[in-house]
């Protein structure tokens, strides 16, 4: 019916007590992923903005992508900077 019913992060990063990553992976596009990468950033802004002992960061990497900036990525801290929703 066009809902996103559940959908389970491919990763949850944790960088400090309060500071957390959900990362996405794509290797292959559906039609319904950019829906979910959208709703992960609401989800994300919309936590951060409800609280504040938490951080949430929502990061997305496509399969190509990956593939084309991974020499560029020495460090957790570049694949915030390149993936960042």
């Amino acid at each position: 019916n066009g809902n996103i019913a559940s959908d389970y992060p491919d990763f949850l990063i944790k960088t400090s007590p309060t500071t957390f990553f959900i990362l996405e992976t794509k290797g292959r596009e559906d039609l319904d992923d950019v829906r979910k990468i959208k709703r992960l950033a609401s989800w994300c802004a919309d936590v951060n903005a409800a609280q504040s002992d938490y951080t949430y960061t929502p990061l997305y990497i496509k399969q190509e992508d990956w593939d084309r900036k991974r020499g560029d990525i020495k460090t957790f801290v570049d694949v915030v900077q390149l993936l960042v929703v």
